[in-house]
């Protein structure tokens, strides 16, 4: 999902925020430290040069706050992201990452989301591990042994 598709989807709705990785719900005192716009370039395995770019949504959980503050709402929620795209200007067709650091691993890791479901009083983000991935195996141009038909 795009920063903009995502903004639209947070416009249509009044809801609690909460983001889930797996089965572990991320605690709700969590804090949104930062938005940023990445852009890449890169040569890949067979020579090919790319350009990109993402958005980048930091899911920060500061420690010894209070464990029972209430998620961000969509309002707040969207907020956020429009102030931050006045001075941004989010590429509409960059991909939205999100950037967060379970507990149990420590280190900092990257999801997309899934997929956003409604509940009655929440909406649910489902976020879902970034992969690597080799662009000439996916677009079907690897010359490679493992790339190979």
């Amino acid at each position: 999902m795009d920063a903009v598709k995502f903004m639209d989807y947070l416009s249509q709705t009044d809801k609690q925020v909460k983001f889930t990785i797996g089965n572990i719900t991320i605690p709700e005192n969590y804090h949104i430290s930062e938005l940023k716009n990445a852009s890449y370039q890169s040569v890949d395995c067979g020579k090919v040069f790319h350009e990109w770019q993402e958005t980048v949504l930091h899911i920060f959980l500061p420690p010894g706050e209070d464990q029972h503050q209430s998620n961000m709402d969509t309002r707040k929620l969207l907020s956020l992201f429009k102030k931050c795209n006045s001075s941004l200007k989010f590429n509409a067709s960059s991909r939205l990452i999100i950037e967060y650091s379970l507990e149990s691993q420590g280190a900092l890791s990257l999801y997309q989301i899934g997929r956003a479901v409604e509940h009655e009083d929440s909406l649910n983000i489902e976020l879902v591990p970034k992969v690597a991935e080799c662009k000439p195996l996916t677009e079907g141009t690897c010359s490679t042994s493992y790339g190979a038909p």
